[in-house]
């Protein structure tokens, strides 16, 4: 989701067009304004400041959020590299890559989201950090815990998105063990883009993993049984390396 905006970021930029983010159709399923801020102007984290401009009040939500889907199979129908006459754009695809944490240059935290992150870090104290992510993907958590085992420390925060992983890691490391964020029981089923959970709790959980991740003293992370990282595990992994980032999105 970060990628694909930042991409829609880089583009406006060069074209001096404003940008609009539409995270209620996937990823979030929630309107990014109640997780971020933005200080550059010509950037809205809500789609709904486009219904206000006067030359398009007439068109609807529905009209305005997609024109064509793309997956990994499809190649997309928006030429990056073309400046459009069409006075609206719209972009929505899927994907991963590596330029995630570049949003964080210019995105900021909500106020009230950026105290609880920091007040979640803050009485940890220093730890070992693990991400194992186990639903839509799968993990092999049960050998990757016992790779790692004489390498950690004595306090380890694992962050996660599957139940039967976190209650695995309580039995394998005990006292350990630390919870920052309690998984329900989804049966298998993947917290992003489910419509059955509370989206606002699930999203700003979701953002805490991310920064405690970053913040851990050691950062842990295995790759998927196909053989790659996920994305989340990639953007904790950037963060991590960037902690003059971290600092300025949590403390500054």
């Amino acid at each position: 989701m970060l990628v694909r905006i930042n991409k829609c970021y880089k583009y406006a930029k060069a074209h001096d067009r404003d940008l609009y983010i539409d995270a209620s159709r996937s990823g979030f399923l929630d309107d990014f304004d109640k997780y971020f801020k933005v200080s550059e102007k010509g950037i809205f984290l809500n789609i709904s400041h486009l219904l206000l401009l006067k030359n398009v009040s007439s068109l609807d939500r529905e009209k305005l959020k997609i024109i064509a889907d793309s997956s990994f199979d499809t190649q997309s129908v928006f030429d990056f590299s073309k400046d459009y006459d069409d006075q609206i754009l719209v972009y929505e695809e899927s994907g991963s890559g590596d330029e995630s944490i570049f949003v964080f240059e210019w995105l900021l935290l909500k106020e009230g989201v950026r105290k609880h992150i920091v007040n979640t870090i803050k009485p940890l104290g220093e730890y070992d950090a693990l991400h194992v992510r186990n639903s839509d993907y799968k993990t092999n958590y049960k050998k990757f815990f016992t790779d790692i085992n004489d390498k950690i420390g004595s306090k380890i925060v694992l962050c996660t998105d599957s139940y039967a992983c976190q209650e695995y890691a309580k039995k394998f490391w005990g006292e350990k063990f630390h919870i920052v964020t309690n998984i329900p029981d989804t049966k298998g089923e993947s917290l992003h883009e489910n419509k059955k959970l509370d989206r606002f709790q699930t999203n700003l959980d979701t953002l805490t993993d991310l920064f405690v991740l970053a913040c851990g003293k050691n950062l842990y992370f295995t790759a998927m049984k196909k053989g790659w990282i996920s994305g989340f595990g990639n953007l904790a992994k950037s963060l991590h390396e960037r902690r003059d980032l971290v600092q300025k999105l949590l403390y500054k």
